[in-house]
């Protein structure tokens, strides 16, 4: 006869109720596959059609001004919304899906006909930007095509032409003074002029960076002055610097001030003068266009539109195969 110890038995007996299974007993959730789920495609082109006709509406009076026609109440229904591609994602156990649309007939309205963005299976979510923690980049859309999903979508109307070069690729650059990769895009094609011909600016300062605004302000005085706004800009992306003080007019008037030593004849007076002068002429209007601006998804800098298409952020090679040379 086997003698057990009762410890042993114990052990025993416990191994077998654990591995004993019973129809009660909770099972382990099963995770779906991207297979498995499926994207509510009529309910993205539904979501996205209520968006963009509440952004027209929005502007309904400025763009009946640009195009001297009325605008209806709604312009688009989900049928002009095409996804062109849909990826999916398993992050755990969700799934989500990187979604590439096509929105017809929108161009003329300054609203972008291509995007890229990530959603749920729903539709009913929008997440710009699906970070990985350790390395920052984005887990559903690559570097290129992030940058090149839009065309036509700087409207005109919130940009200003500040010169001319000697070649023919027309560029907008939508910008920010103390953004650094603005002043690498712009030192860039400042080397490229004889391949840009109508350099036009929209600008978008950072409430982050003290004194953005009044930089801003000085490069529309120049362009309405009819200064030389090449000289204005490059000195903006060159040496300007950002100072530092208590207050943000405090900063700004710092900044007008390297303005006023570099260009004695851009305004003869006091930075205060200036300052004065320049927050009635333009804070208001610099603060409405970039409004409108983030109203269609430009919520940070630089951009560059070239040949009708939206470069997103600086990227040197692709700069370069889009204004040529």
């Amino acid at each position: 006869m086997i003698s057990i110890k009762p410890y042993v038995l114990f052990l025993l007996l416990a191994a077998v109720l654990v591995g004993c299974k019973h129809a009660n007993d909770p099972q382990p959730a099963t995770v779906p596959s991207p297979g498995e789920v499926i994207l509510d495609v009529g309910a993205v082109q539904k979501n996205m059609a209520q968006q963009i006709n509440k952004v027209l509406a929005a502007r309904q009076d400025a763009l009946a001004a640009k195009t001297q026609e009325p605008v209806p109440d709604i312009l688009i229904g989900r049928n002009s919304i095409t996804i062109k591609e849909v990826k999916p994602l398993m992050i755990g156990s969700t799934v989500l899906f990187g979604v590439t649309v096509h929105v017809a007939g929108v161009a003329r309205y300054g609203i972008p006909e291509n995007s890229i963005f990530t959603t749920d299976s729903t539709g009913t979510l929008i997440m710009p930007f699906v970070g990985i923690l350790a390395s920052g980049g984005d887990a559903m859309f690559s570097a290129e095509e992030k940058q090149l999903v839009m065309q036509n979508s700087i409207p005109k109307e919130l940009a200003s032409l500040a010169f001319k070069g000697t070649g023919q690729t027309d560029i907008v650059f939508l910008t920010d003074p103390f953004c650094y990769y603005c002043k690498k895009g712009y030192q860039f094609l400042s080397q490229h002029l004889d391949l840009i011909g109508e350099f036009n600016v929209a600008h978008m300062p950072s409430a982050g960076s003290p004194g953005s605004a009044a930089a801003t302000w000085v490069i529309c005085y120049a362009i309405e002055q009819g200064f030389d706004v090449k000289d204005v800009l490059e000195f903006t992306y060159g040496a300007l610097e950002a100072p530092k003080a208590n207050t943000m007019k405090a900063v700004s008037l710092l900044v007008l001030g390297q303005y006023q030593r570099q260009f004695p004849t851009l305004f003869k007076g006091t930075a205060e003068a200036f300052y004065t002068l320049l927050d009635a002429k333009y804070s208001q209007k610099v603060s409405t266009n970039a409004q409108a601006l983030n109203n269609l998804g430009f919520n940070a800098t630089p951009f560059f539109q070239v040949k009708g298409t939206v470069l997103r952020g600086f990227n040197q090679d692709a700069l370069q195969k889009l204004i040529g040379g």
